[in-house]
């Protein structure tokens, strides 16, 4: 005690935290440090401090010294000293998040705040025609559905970890480099596309991974792509809208058992048919017509339980009974029909459907005013369509 300086009735004079005697006469390798210094070194760590986690007393340089960073995990030592975490650990809570992250984001690394062993895991889906702003609210991993805009080829699949350094894998390839728009839903996101093709149903997985190791959960997504309204509604004059129930026509192979067609996003009651009515044709009550300001789609039940959407579609409305430029007489007619219009040229085309929709017979205007032969058609209402607009009568023989 004499010889070194120290104080023989404490056993640490220095208070470094390490007992004269240790610092006189250290362990191997550890070379001796000053009994009656604080921090021999002079790089503003205690001797003592320094010894616990490794670090040579005696050098203020490199991974030894204040701005050291041995542990590699943003700290330096003068940091890990201050906030009581270790400088070669980078991970001193052991909650799989290195304690500079923690610290530069506003956690505690000497306290657990995230649980290692996480695979839970958010999604967010996007068009990647619209900017990030269009992004939808996360949705948990586990409950993930998701219907596709009516405007997208590919949706971009965001997957967001609970844990901020979970990994994430798709078709067993590791995702790199997460958004950092954090404006936007998708921060923070891993991102893979999934082209959409055909209406229908399009699965895809991907695996989360703890930063531990240890867990792993597999995911599985559904994303519906619905029908373009135009590619499988077709109208029939003003007031009734047909689904296009054939496989020739659709492209795809889909069958639907079951119907239920919406309008402004609300069951129509009792429209469980092909088509959807909205009353007697052509009439001039203008509430037994569809409405162009209204959306419709249909919800379709497939063979194998799935219920299968069309997008949200406009009727237009091309007929105003009471308002009409052409003229049709005598109506009711018998064996001939003379039809007049402003609109008609010589050689444009004449159709006469039935009431269903059908057509029955097909005319070339002879000019503005034209003579067709109704001979051979059985009695009953049809409609005729001349010069781009639509006239009611009816056949009696």
């Amino acid at each position: 005690e004499y010889e070194h300086g120290t104080n023989p009735r404490k056993p640490d004079t220095d208070g470094d935290g390490l007992a004269d005697g240790e610092e006189v006469h250290p362990a191997s390798p550890q070379l001796p440090s000053d009994p009656t210094k604080w921090d021999t070194d002079g790089d503003d760590l205690p001797d003592g401090w320094e010894v616990k986690h490794g670090l040579d007393p005696n050098d203020p340089n490199g991974d030894n010294g204040a701005n050291g960073d041995p542990d590699s995990d943003g700290l330096t030592n003068k940091e890990e000293y201050e906030k009581g975490t270790g400088p070669k650990n980078p991970d001193t809570d052991g909650d799989g998040c290195p304690d500079g992250w923690e610290t530069n984001n506003g956690y505690n690394p000497t306290y657990p705040e995230f649980d290692p062993n996480d695979t839970g895991a958010s999604l967010v889906f996007l068009n990647p025609a619209d900017d990030n702003s269009k992004a939808t609210p996360p949705v948990n991993a586990n409950d993930a559905r998701y219907t596709a805009p009516c405007d997208a080829d590919t949706i971009d699949v965001y997957v967001i970890p609970h844990h901020p350094f979970a990994k994430v894998r798709h078709n067993n390839a590791l995702l790199c480099c997460p958004s950092t728009d954090a404006s936007s839903t998708i921060f923070g996101g891993y991102a893979f596309s999934v082209p959409l093709g055909s209406p229908g149903f399009v699965e895809c997985s991907f695996a989360v991974e703890a930063p531990s190791g240890g867990q792993r959960h597999e995911y599985s997504v559904t994303i519906e792509n619905r029908y373009r309204f135009q590619d499988i509604i077709a109208q029939k004059w003003d007031n009734t809208l047909v689904v296009i129930n054939t496989t020739e026509k659709r492209l795809d192979d889909h069958r639907f058992v079951a119907y239920q067609w919406y309008c402004d996003s609300l069951p129509v009651q009792g429209a469980t048919e092909q088509y959807l009515s909205a009353g007697e044709h052509f009439t001039s009550n203008t509430s037994n017509r569809l409405d162009e300001a209204k959306t419709y789609y249909v919800e379709f039940t497939l063979s194998d339980g799935k219920k299968l959407h069309t997008c949200p579609g406009h009727p237009t409305l091309k007929i105003y009974v009471g308002d009409l430029k052409a003229k049709a007489y005598p109506n009711p007619a018998s064996a001939e029909l003379t039809v007049e219009s402003e609109q008609l040229k010589a050689g444009d085309s004449m159709v006469l459907f039935n009431v269903t929709g059908a057509r029955v017979r097909e005319y070339k205007a002879s000019g503005s005013k034209t003579v067709i032969n109704l001979s051979g058609l059985p009695e009953g209402e049809y409609i005729l369509r001349a010069g781009g607009e639509s006239v009611k009568l009816a056949i009696i023989h």
